[in-house]
Formats: structure tokens, C-alpha cells, sequence
């Protein structure tokens, strides 16, 4: 009798996963550039006319030839991004939503993640440094584990089915590509992924997980905050050296550990109204992890009082209600972001530059596609793509700031 019975199945599906595009949503209605593949020039103006200002002797004396305006000038081109899926004919025959036969349009839905995780992919391309570096290997993996440093990052930016690269950092160079098939991502311990097969021969701690495909040496991926707001004075932006031109230094400073404070939020704000007019501060945003938010609502805790009417606490709420902001700044938070670091965004500082808009690769007229054998004839497999060749730049780094090394309450890091 049991050999007659049928199975059940729950027709809900939760989404055990996290997609953000809390950042890219906000820098996609900013100025975008079709360009070709040479270079994208980036210029900035540093000095008007007339900065030579000097006594002048009207009694005979001579007119100075004072001096010019000056700018400064950079470039960029795009770099590419893809998110791509497959599957067989078996599962386009079974796969559809039929009674008894399947619970969802997998070959639908796989698509239609494409353009969800392309905006996710996208996002988490804005939070690195540029080299596409997602995250650092805290011990040699092993067992088909590997730890990762939980911060900044931990594994909130690396994703599964996803074929990264395992990178010696000494001369960024290549071990070797492995298959994440799922990660631990919790908030206050271990962060971890997990792979299929063999790890790359001599991946070990301090190895970087890097967005696959780059080039060795110098890898080039999309332009994140990491990259382009930074108070260093020994790197570059888009090619300009920030040594010698503090135009491209952006504000800032470490907390060293220590929690955000009103006092280090306001020297920031005063570090960049020093530099820069408030004409090119409209729109100003602060971002950051919901962990550093919950730090600043910590500073409010004890300036809080609590009604008491009759004597009696009623209702008592000991949090904060509603959207936090500083100065009436808004505050964004994003599930990518650095859980150590708050950033000051002017938006429109900020613009893209593009091939085209993103586009599914199409053969013989379709965005679907065949797999093939070595021997060239078709497989019973069908895949699909979408690519994006764009880059993101900033031309008023003056005009944007970050706090880094800043500490997180209790419990919401590893270690600490």
C-alpha cells in the first residue's frame, strides 16, 4: 500500500538569500557616457584665473602677467560584469509548473534572477577597491571549507554557484578558480564558504577570493567606495596621484577601534566644508552597515527619559522609532556594506561610463543558446546571458568623506 501513496510538497518558497542594491540604486540616474575602448577623460578644475594677486605700484611700477586657470585630468574605461545560468532538456521538459510534475517555472525563473542578481552583483562591485579583491582567506581551506575574515566584509559579498579566483596577494597572481556551493555568513562568528572538488594547490591565509577572470598583476573590476573615497596620500584616482595632488584626496580618518561619536561625524562634515562650497554639497547622503546605525542610536540611548504617568511607565520602548538621520542627512544602509565604515556621498559627483547598456548576448538571433561537445555536435543544454560593460568614476573626491576603523556593538563581529 505504501508504494501507492504520493508525496506531498509545499508550494512556498522562501528565499533563504540575500540581494541588495541599496548603493547601485542610487548612483544609476547619474550621468552615464557611451564610450569606446580608449580612454575616458576626466577633467577637473583646481584653480580659476588670477590666483597670482599682488601689490601693484602705480607710481611706475610694472603690470604682473598673474596666472592661468588650472586643471587636472584622468581617465577610465569600462570593464565588464556577466551573469549567466544553465540547463538541460530534461529540466525544460519537467521544469514548468504542472500539477504532480514541478512547483515552480524553474527555466523562467532562473532568467529572471539574471536581472536581479546583475543589479546585486553590480552593488557589491561598489563596496570593493577596485581590483575586484571580495574577500581574504583567514586559514588555509581545507575539507572542502574555507574561512574568511569576517571583516569588513566576511562572506556577505561572495555568492553561491559563483567561480572566483584564489589569488596569492603577493603580485596578485592566480592559484586558481574553485565552485562556492554555499557559504556561512552569520553576523558575530565564522564566516566560511563552501567548495566543490579541490581547493587551488597552495591557497593558504591571507589568499584572496577575486571576482573571477581578472587579469593577474594589476586586475581592474568596477570602482568602489574603497577606491574612489580615500583619505591615503599613496595611491591614485583614475590614474592621478594623490601624492601630489590633494584635489583627488578625499576626507576622513580611522576611528582605531573605537565607536562612532557626534564629535567625529561633525569633524568630518568640518574637514570637507574647509575644502570644498556648499553648492557642490546638495544632496549629501551618509552610508553605511546597519550595525555602525545601531552604534549611533547607542549614542542617544541615555539622553532618553521615560513619561511616567501616575507614576507608571507605559508603553516603555527602549529603542528608536522610525529613520535615523545627522543634520538632517539622510543615512542608507546597505547589507554590503563595510560593518567598520561610515561615507559622506555627494551623488551627483559620481557618473558611469559604458559600452552599452546591459545586454543578453544573443546567437542565431536568440538570447538562448546551445552547449556544445568537444566534437562540435549540440548537448541536450541550453544557456543564457546578460553582460554589462560599464565603469563607475567620481570627479569631486573634496566633496565626499569616510570614517573607517570605526568599532560595532557587541556581538556583531567575530573576535572582537
Amino acid at each position: 500500500m505504501l508504494n501507492l501513496t504520493l508525496e506531498r510538497v509545499t508550494t512556498r518558497i522562501p528565499k533563504v538569500l540575500i540581494t541588495s542594491k541599496a548603493l547601485a540604486s542610487r548612483f544609476t540616474n547619474m550621468r552615464a557616457d557611451r564610450v569606446s575602448n580608449r580612454l575616458f577623460r576626466i577633467v577637473e578644475k583646481i584653480a580659476n584665473a588670477g590666483g597670482d594677486s599682488r601689490y601693484v605700484n602705480a607710481d611706475g611700477g610694472a603690470a604682473p602677467l598673474g596666472s592661468a586657470p588650472s586643471w587636472i585630468a584622468g581617465g577610465v574605461t569600462p570593464t565588464g560584469i556577466s551573469v549567466s545560468t544553465n540547463w538541460t532538456e530534461e529540466v525544460a521538459l519537467i521544469g514548468q509548473k504542472v500539477e504532480q510534475v514541478a512547483i515552480a517555472n524553474v527555466v523562467s525563473e532562473a532568467l529572471a534572477d539574471l536581472t536581479v542578481m546583475h543589479k546585486n552583483w553590480l552593488d557589491i562591485g561598489l563596496h570593493t577597491d577596485g581590483t575586484g579583491n571580495l574577500a581574504t582567506l583567514s586559514a588555509a581551506p581545507s575539507g572542502g571549507v574555507a574561512n574568511v575574515n569576517t571583516m569588513p566584509f566576511g562572506a556577505r559579498n561572495i555568492e553561491i554557484g559563483q567561480n572566483p579566483d584564489i589569488v596569492n596577494p603577493t603580485g596578485n597572481v592566480t592559484r586558481g578558480p574553485l565552485t562556492i556551493t554555499n557559504k556561512t555568513a552569520f553576523m558575530g562568528s565564522q564566516n566560511s564558504f563552501q567548495y566543490a572538488g579541490n581547493a587551488p594547490a597552495g591557497s593558504t591565509t591571507s589568499d584572496i577570493v577575486r571576482y573571477g577572470g581578472l587579469t593577474d598583476g594589476t586586475p581592474v573590476w568596477i570602482n568602489g567606495l574603497r577606491a574612489l573615497i580615500s583619505y591615503s596620500a599613496t595611491s591614485n584616482l583614475h590614474g592621478i596621484p594623490r601624492s601630489t595632488t590633494p584635489q583627488v584626496v578625499s576626507n576622513g580618518f580611522d576611528m582605531g577601534g573605537n565607536p562612532i561619536t557626534r564629535s567625529a561625524i561633525m569633524l568630518l562634515k568640518l574637514q570637507r566644508n574647509a575644502r570644498i562650497s556648499e553648492d557642490d554639497l546638495k544632496g549629501t547622503f551618509w552610508y553605511t552597515h546597519e550595525t555602525q546605525i545601531n552604534s549611533l542610536k547607542e549614542i542617544g540611548y541615555d539622553m532618553q527619559f521615560i513619561p511616567l504617568e501616575g507614576g507608571t511607565a507605559d508603553k516603555f520602548d527602549p529603542f528608536f522609532r522610525g529613520a535615523c538621520t545627522l543634520e538632517g542627512e539622510l543615512i542608507v544602509k546597505g547589507q554590503h556594506a563595510d560593518q567598520q565604515a561610515w561615507y559622506m556621498i555627494v551623488p551627483d559627483a559620481f557618473g558611469w561610463v559604458k559600452f552599452a547598456d546591459p545586454y543578453w548576448l544573443q546567437f542565431f538571433g536568440s538570447r538562448v543558446y546551445n552547449t556544445f561537445n568537444s566534437g562540435g555536435t549540440p548537448n541536450l543544454q541550453y544557456a543564457s546571458c546578460m553582460v554589462d560593460f560599464s565603469q563607475c568614476y567620481l570627479d569631486n573626491a573634496a566633496a565626499q568623506g569616510v570614517i573607517t576603523g570605526c568599532g560595532v556593538p557587541a556581538g556583531s563581529a567575530f573576535g572582537y
